[in-house]
């Protein structure tokens, strides 16, 4: 693990190891993507490594309506989503539709699976794909009932409002491949307040 003067970290899996790298940054953040293909459609993981110093280019946030504090759901296991939650939804949506992409399906379970992961990773002190509570997000989908051909994972820690968040995902090629990928049609989103990182987020993508 390389440090600089900022805590800002990237985190992803290549093969079976957990790659660490620090990004500039003021406060501490991190995020991590990863994709998988079900076998028999393309039998593979694919995961992205993140360890660019700088972002290649500059990401500009859709323009927003000033941001308001987090509603949180009334509990982790809630199906309704906080304002936060559908704020990261409608940009997604706005960077697909600049690309010519089909807007994604917002999905109450899948969004209930995804802030049990942020709640996860904020509980258990960890920063990674594989929960060691619920294994991996693609176990934790099915286990919760979602079929799928292709799913992915974007998580993230620290950043302080959807935008924050969206600005890194989107200026990593992983995050943005997830995002951006015409193979899914459903997204959920979780996050969740507290911890180490004080916010973690994690979006979870199936088609």
């Amino acid at each position: 693990m390389a440090r600089n003067a900022g805590r800002h970290i990237v985190r992803t899996l290549i093969t079976t190891a957990l790659v660490a790298a620090v990004l500039f940054a003021v406060t501490p953040a991190a995020y991590a993507a990863t994709t998988y293909v079900t076998p028999g459609y393309h039998p593979y993981w694919r995961y992205y490594r993140n360890t660019t110093s700088r972002p290649s280019q500059s990401y500009q946030s859709p323009k927003a309506s000033p941001q308001q504090p987090a509603t949180p759901p009334t509990s982790v296991g809630s199906t309704q989503m906080s304002s936060w939650e559908l704020e990261v939804v409608r940009l997604v949506n706005t960077e697909r539709a600049k690309a010519g992409l089909k807007p994604l399906n917002v999905d109450a379970v899948l969004s209930q699976v995804a802030r049990r992961k942020a709640a996860d990773m904020r509980d258990k002190g960890y920063f990674a794909h594989e929960s060691p509570t619920y294994g991996s997000p693609f176990k934790m989908m099915r286990d919760s009932g979602i079929s799928y051909r292709v799913a992915g994972e974007n998580i993230a820690a620290g950043q302080r409002s959807p935008q924050e968040v969206m600005n890194a995902w989107m200026n990593s090629s992983g995050h943005r491949a997830n995002i951006m990928n015409p193979s899914f049609t459903t997204i959920g989103v979780g996050q969740v307040s507290g911890g180490y990182y004080g916010n973690y987020w994690t979006q979870m993508f199936v088609g």
